[in-house]
């Protein structure tokens, strides 16, 4: 662990950047209880990406369980374009890790990754694997 820094923890989720990878990981531990707690998770995950040089982040969301609508909008609509913002014109590799079976994760995962998509002027590259070594090469292989 003395390659991640931690920007974020609670009993809901945790906000790292992992050095080696040169990535911001948000990893959810069980299920986000409304709006409220999902925007204080994603608005530390936002402040932390701004403080750093990397266009790559993660979220692991395996246990968040379903993501309500206005959670998602946030994501697209003012999330995405403040870490766009920060990177000054570069793309962002967003990689949603879920596991394949959870169908509501599949869903909440395919809504904002559909989402992020619609913008046609923002440079997002939205990926979803199961698997994650697949999930660590495909961001070995970004940059």
């Amino acid at each position: 662990m003395d390659n991640h820094q931690i920007y974020f923890e609670s009993a809901t989720a945790k906000v790292y950047y992992d050095k080696d990878l040169d990535t911001l990981f948000l990893e959810y531990l069980k299920n986000v209880k409304n709006h409220a707690d999902f925007l204080v998770i994603n608005e530390a995950l936002t402040k932390a990406f701004q403080g750093l040089n990397t266009n790559k982040l993660v979220a692991d969301i395996r246990k968040i369980g379903i993501i309500a609508l206005e959670s998602q909008e946030y994501v697209a609509n003012v999330m995405f374009p403040a870490m766009l913002k920060h990177l000054k014109g570069g793309q962002l590799h967003h990689a949603q890790y879920l596991d394949e079976k959870d169908v509501f994760a599949k869903i909440s995962g395919g809504g904002v990754k559909s989402k992020a998509e619609k913008n046609k002027d923002a440079t997002i590259i939205v990926e979803q694997f199961s698997d994650w070594d697949k999930l660590i090469d495909w961001l070995k292989s970004v940059n």
